[in-house]
């Protein structure tokens, strides 16, 4: 996988501007207390979480919605939100 940052940064900047979108990724790292050397799946989910419910005030909940599962399709994150026993509908 490319850098992680670099893709939520990527993915973020058409709604928010690439300035902001560092900015705001930035902030919530530090926040989150997360080794940047380091970053774990956990780590990654919590930010597309904390992420996906900041950018209701800017792109509306649908849209964050739709965000939030681009990021964890382009993360590798997918297979945690599906759990095993749930049926398709």
């Amino acid at each position: 996988m490319a850098d992680p940052i670099a893709t939520v940064i990527e993915t973020l900047s058409p709604f928010i501007g690439e300035h902001m979108s560092k900015a705001v990724v930035n902030e919530t790292l530090h926040n989150m207390g997360a080794d940047l050397a380091r970053l774990t799946r956990a780590d990654l989910e919590t930010l597309v979480k904390t992420l996906g419910l900041g950018m209701n005030v800017f792109v509306g909940r649908e849209r964050s919605k739709t965000i939030a599962a681009e990021l964890r399709n382009k993360l590798g994150l997918t297979a945690v939100a599906a759990a095993p026993w749930r049926i398709a509908t």
